[in-house]
């Protein structure tokens, strides 16, 4: 039964920590809010909703892509 109820709690504790979700906006080409703060190592899902008439893009210098 321990083994069971362990892996319950496991899948539970991965689920919540894949549904942190951020979401940021495009406004008059800058991103709102300016700056998020992340903990080392834990994963999120970034939403990014542009409200500019024109297409945005965004760089990450560190792995070297361009979206």
């Amino acid at each position: 039964m321990k083994p069971l109820l362990l892996l319950l709690y496991l899948v539970l504790l991965t689920s919540q920590v894949a549904e942190t979700r951020i979401t940021l906006s495009i406004r008059d080409h800058r991103f709102v809010p300016a700056e998020v703060k992340v903990a080392a190592g834990q994963k999120v899902r970034l939403m990014v909703h542009n409200q500019d008439p024109t297409p945005e893009e965004f760089e990450s210098h560190q792995r070297n892509q361009e979206s």
